[in-house]
């Protein structure tokens, strides 16, 4: 979608009963100043993918070449920040985050994390069967309002969906813990295996007459409502 149709389109608001995807951009470009990352996270034991993209980089061949370099690195710098803006009634279902731990920065507008209460192996197969259609039989939601971060821990299997309530414009990244090396491997293998699991750019309105997403959406909204 062009630049200019994007921004005529947030410019006029997402109007759920047209029945039109919302917009959902999962990789905006930074301009100006990045965004500090919890300070938590400035500790040595949580820069492994830093120095993972560093041996890799050091690693790559060296070829008598005129140019940038290409490197296969560059998926794992990528994954350090990120920059995402959604339309209100944008829901992704249930995902598991790729490579590690996440941590994500409400900017502004309104965002709801959506996890099971659950996460047993029961739970966890049933995941891997249904995916993004899974409706878990309980939840448990966080708002996240504007200066609000939510950190996903690394080495864990964390299914969640997302749904926005107002336009919001998030930011964050992706982290592990040189700690808790063997449960990110353990995670990588299982997402390996379920690759169709890990995060997809699902874009849904929540008038849409798909039964899964709107039942889930409406447990969501339900559980905040005094």
């Amino acid at each position: 979608m062009p630049a200019d149709e994007v921004i005529s389109r947030i410019k006029d608001g997402n109007k759920l009963s047209d029945r039109r995807l919302p917009i959902n951009l999962l990789s905006l470009k930074f301009f100006g100043q990045v965004p500090v990352a919890p300070a938590i996270l400035n500790n040595p034991r949580f820069c492994l993918i830093q120095a993972i993209n560093s041996r890799l980089e050091a690693h790559q061949p060296q070829w008598n070449m005129a140019g940038k370099r290409s490197y296969s690195a560059e998926g794992a710098k990528a994954s350090l920040l990120f920059s995402l803006f959604a339309q209100r009634g944008c829901f992704t279902g249930f995902h598991v985050d790729s490579p590690d731990g996440t941590w994500v920065r409400n900017m502004w507008g309104l965002k709801v994390w959506i996890f099971p209460s659950r996460r047993d192996l029961a739970d966890i197969t049933k995941f891997e069967a249904q995916g993004d259609e899974w409706i878990p039989e309980s939840i448990r939601v966080i708002v996240l309002e504007p200066g609000d971060t939510l950190i996903m821990p690394p080495g864990e299997i964390i299914p969640h969906a997302v749904l926005t309530l107002e336009d919001s414009h998030m930011v964050g990244g992706m982290f592990m813990d040189k700690f808790r090396i063997l449960e990110s491997i353990e995670k990588l293998c299982w997402i390996a295996k379920h690759p169709q699991r890990r995060l997809r750019q699902i874009r849904r309105a929540i008038g849409e007459p798909t039964t899964g997403p709107k039942l889930l959406m409406q447990r969501a909204l339900w559980k905040e409502m005094p």
